[in-house]
């Protein structure tokens, strides 16, 4: 008995971390998200969202408002090329992950400035001080440069959104 329950063991082992392989992947969804905020020219209005599906002559968003994802069916919002202004994208968390690298580089920066500070004046209250504020103005620095947004200006044409069009593709949800 306990050399069949070894050998059911030991198939298990082989055979479970390849049942990926043996599964279906949908090479079609971009595991990235991407915030958009969509420029409206007819009635200066900003639609916030996620884009869902870029088309020929349209977009498809889910707006932010409708989160969290559960039950979207009837969130979409489809937006015709010729009522978009701008269209403007980001990284989601991207702020975060700003502040986080510019504190950390900031706290680094910080520390070797110090121990520079103490080894010339070891009475120095800048020792302490120093960390602070490189960290500080660190994490200022990442949350500027996390917030930055890619803009494409579609000025409501169609030559303008196809020129854009295969670049918009990276930053939607789903690719057809």
């Amino acid at each position: 008995m306990k050399s069949y329950a070894l050998k059911i063991f030991l198939v298990l082992v082989i055979l479970l971390p390849l049942k990926e392989s043996f599964g279906q992947i949908d090479t079609n969804v971009n595991k990235k998200n991407y915030r958009s905020w969509i420029n409206l020219n007819s009635k200066s209005a900003i639609i916030e969202g996620v884009l869902q599906h870029i088309n020929d002559s349209s977009i498809q968003i889910l707006r932010i408002d409708h989160f969290p994802l559960h039950n979207t069916k009837d969130k979409h919002t489809t937006i015709s090329t010729r009522s978009i202004e701008s269209i403007k994208v980001r990284r989601k968390g991207s702020i975060g992950k700003g502040m986080l690298i510019g504190g950390l580089a900031g706290s680094i920066i910080g520390t070797l400035v110090s121990i520079s500070v103490a080894n010339q004046n070891d009475k120095s209250p800048g020792i302490y001080v120093y960390p602070i504020l490189i960290t500080g103005c660190g994490v200022g620095l990442g949350a500027m440069f996390g917030s930055i947004k890619i803009k494409f200006t579609i000025n409501g044409n169609q030559d303008n959104f196809n020129y854009y069009k295969q670049e918009l593709t990276k930053y939607s949800k789903f690719v057809k």
